[in-house]
This record gives structure tokens, sequence and C-alpha cells, in this order.
């Protein structure tokens, strides 16, 4: 698992997130998502009503770079932000036949993982290459 345990614990717990894509005209977009973990592979797979029909499974048909990001305020009287921003490349699943919100969805294959505030302060994040492949450019 590229995760660590407190980086899975704090995604399991999670239930929204925000995926960043680019459009053929290289305007950025960014929209909210329910996700899962998947910890088998160690990809994050995002979906939702009709993912397949949406604009970010269209721009991420021509550019597959991808950004997510989970964050919150922990709960507690200080503020303490924390969070997860994964950059991958994102694979666009499709199960003909399936219903419910996962017979399309974005599986996302992280490239790097920067976390802050999951353990220590919220204000020193850390930032590692987990799978140094080429980004694929669009």
């Amino acid at each position: 698992m590229i995760f660590s345990e407190v980086e899975q614990e704090y995604l399991r717990q999670a239930r929204l997130g925000r995926i960043a894509t680019v459009n053929s005209q290289g305007k950025p977009r960014v929209v909210p998502v329910g996700f899962r973990l998947n910890e088998e592979l160690g990809v994050i797979e995002a979906g939702g009503r009709d993912a397949a029909g949406t604009r970010r499974w269209q721009d991420l048909q021509q550019n597959p770079n991808v950004a997510f990001v989970v964050d919150d305020v922990a709960p507690g009287e200080r503020w303490n932000p924390r969070g997860i921003q994964i950059r991958g490349v994102a694979e666009l699943v499709t199960h003909e036949g399936a219903t419910g919100p996962y017979r399309a969805y974005i599986r996302i294959h992280p490239r790097t993982i920067h976390a802050w505030g999951l353990e220590g302060d919220p204000y020193q994040g850390k930032t590692r290459v987990v799978n140094e492949q080429e980004t694929i450019s669009g």
C-alpha cells in the first residue's frame, strides 16, 4: 500500500473529495465527488451519478493528469487544518451492466502524495513521490 496507515485511516473516514481536471482549452476545473480508497490496488476511485457523462470524464479523456484533495479541520478548540492532495493519472473504468454510482468511475493512480495535519504540525506538510512513472501528456 502506498498510503501510510494514518493516510489510510483518514481516507477511510472521509466521504467527499475534490477532483481537478483541465479541459482541452487548458482551463482548470474542480468539482466535489464521492470516493473510496481501494486498498487492494492503492488507488482512489471517484464516482458519482452518471460519472461517464460528466465534463470531468470528457476532460480526462483528453488529458488524464489529475489532482484530488480531501481536507477538513480536525475537531477541537484549535484551528488544525488537515488533508491529503494526490496528483496522478486517471484511468476511466466502466462496468457494463452494473448499476449504482460505481458502474463508471475514475481510478486515480497516485504519482505524488502531499499530506498535512494528519501527524504533527498542520503547517508542515510532507510530500513524497510514490510512483516515478511519467505523467501522461494530454
